[in-house]
């Protein structure tokens, strides 16, 4: 866990400016569901605790929905393909099974294979709640999903469109249905 821990540290600089486009939504995205605004200063990413403050990147457990990795060739480099999907079904499950959240936000929600498809395909039960937010059940666990794009091509900074009409308003009802069950 330390290690990486360390190695996800080394992608998100200090400066928001200097962050690659995934981690910037990725922290932005923890930003609003842990009640805030998106924003591209420090402070804002840090949550009070008894303890003192506390990084959003420390309060939150990040899993991948396809454990292996695109090579580059035909198609999106990096998107799963449908086979990957199937293939790391079981290994999804099973990592919800074992973290149990209370929220579970996918970022790829696009055509074809994404992560919208790979958390689809563990889902047993869903209730949608608009577009992008539902209560699923995956097992024993229940859970507010909210499904967005990608923020390295979509949302990632902070001016753009998607993330003020889209991704915070989804992501501010997750936070609300997964405080007020």
């Amino acid at each position: 866990m330390e290690r990486r821990r360390e190695q996800i540290r080394q992608r998100v600089p200090e400066t928001y400016g200097q962050r690659n486009q995934h981690m910037a939504g990725v922290t932005t995205a923890l930003r609003v569901l842990f009640g805030g605004e998106p924003g591209a200063d420090r402070d804002g990413e840090l949550l009070a605790t008894p303890d003192g403050p506390v990084h959003v990147l420390d309060a939150y457990a990040m899993a991948n929905s396809v454990l292996c990795s695109r090579r580059p060739g035909p198609g999106r480099e990096g998107a799963p393909t449908s086979t990957m999907i199937s293939n790391c079904s079981p290994y999804l499950r099973a990592t919800i099974k074992a973290l149990q959240p209370t929220v579970i936000h996918s970022q790829g929600r696009a055509a074809g294979s994404s992560t919208h498809q790979a958390v689809e395909r563990v889902v047993d039960q869903v209730s949608e709640i608009d577009e992008h937010v539902a209560r699923v059940r995956i097992g024993e666990v229940e859970a507010i999903w909210c499904s967005l794009r990608h923020p390295a091509r979509n949302w990632g900074q902070l001016g753009r469109p998607y993330l003020h009409e889209v991704a915070a308003p989804a992501l501010e009802t997750t936070r609300r249905l997964a405080l007020d069950p």
